[in-house]
């Protein structure tokens, strides 16, 4: 054989070795919120507290109890139904001192494991945090009305067990 048909079965072996290579490489991205779908035994607790002008502080809680689901929504996110009787959420922004749960939330979920609420718009001291941690979910959310001080406050704990492993 000479040298140029050597050089050519050289070039193409290469050629035919990268292409196996780069077409079998394409590996099925894996949906990290696959091991977070399922059903939860979840907990909510519900503060809120108020004072009128010159009242004493009044302070309501309430725990609620619900077997509920998380399911895969859109490319990051999850649909979280964790209270009884739940309704679609009002995220327009319209309510001043709550986000209007209402017992449904389509968090997003990151690679880390960690859940925010972009749409979340509490006033005055509001935050939304959560994460997911073995087979458990933790989320709270609080908010202050607009007058400050004085205004209603509400603080919501939401916990769950996967309960299908």
């Amino acid at each position: 054989m000479d040298m140029k048909k050597k050089h050519f079965f050289f070039w193409a072996t290469i050629v035919t070795i990268c292409i196996t290579l780069f077409s079998t490489c394409k590996k099925d991205k894996k949906d990290y919120r696959s091991q977070w779908i399922g059903s939860y035994d979840f907990t909510t607790i519900n503060y809120f507290e108020s004072r009128g002008a010159g009242q004493p502080i009044i302070i309501e809680t309430d725990t609620i109890q619900f077997i509920g689901t998380i399911k895969k929504y859109g490319e990051d996110r999850v649909k979280i139904l964790y209270l009884p009787n739940a309704t679609e959420p009002d995220n327009n922004g319209s309510s001043v001192y709550s986000p209007e749960f209402n017992g449904i939330m389509y968090p997003v979920v990151d690679i880390f494991e960690n859940i925010t609420y972009p749409e979340f718009h509490a006033s005055i001291m509001g935050e939304f945090s959560g994460s997911f941690s073995i087979n458990q979910i933790s989320i709270s959310y609080s908010g202050m009305g607009p007058l400050g001080a004085g205004a209603p406050r509400y603080i919501t704990y939401i916990d769950g067990i996967k309960i299908n492993k």
